[in-house]
């Protein structure tokens, strides 16, 4: 089960920033769950967001950061297909590295798709719809 708040945003006439605490634990129970919080920062063309989570399993506890950059190649209509080309970069603290690679966000309405993938990393996939 995963959680994800808006704890703060702030609209402009020309751009929108957002703060979101997450958490989640799995089915495997109490012993196994995250935190963390994520932002954005938007205008119609540009985006820049970051990611912060600290993970606890049976295994390996773990903290995960990422950083994301990126720009619409065309101004979407307001309910329409709106498509961003991203970097991300990654890191996770059992490997201890950064992995940089190409990211493509589709959204429409209350629907988010995001694709990403790196050799090292392996797919970054995220599916999101807002209720």
């Amino acid at each position: 089960m995963r959680l994800t708040y808006l704890l703060n945003r702030k609209n402009t006439k020309h751009s929108q920033r957002n703060l979101y605490f997450q958490s989640g634990v799995s089915s495997e129970g109490k012993d196994s769950h995250f935190f963390g919080i994520h932002g954005d920062w938007e205008t119609r063309r540009l985006f820049i967001g970051f990611g912060y989570k600290e993970v606890f399993n049976k295994i390996n506890d773990y903290t995960e950061k990422f950083f994301q950059t990126g720009f619409a190649p065309y101004i979407g209509d307001y309910g329409g297909l709106h498509t961003w080309l991203m970097i991300k970069s990654k890191n996770n603290s059992l490997a201890n590295e950064w992995n940089t690679f190409p990211v493509l966000k589709f959204f429409k309405g209350n629907f988010l798709v995001e694709f990403g993938y790196d050799s090292q990393a392996d797919w970054d996939i995220h599916l999101m719809y807002r209720f």
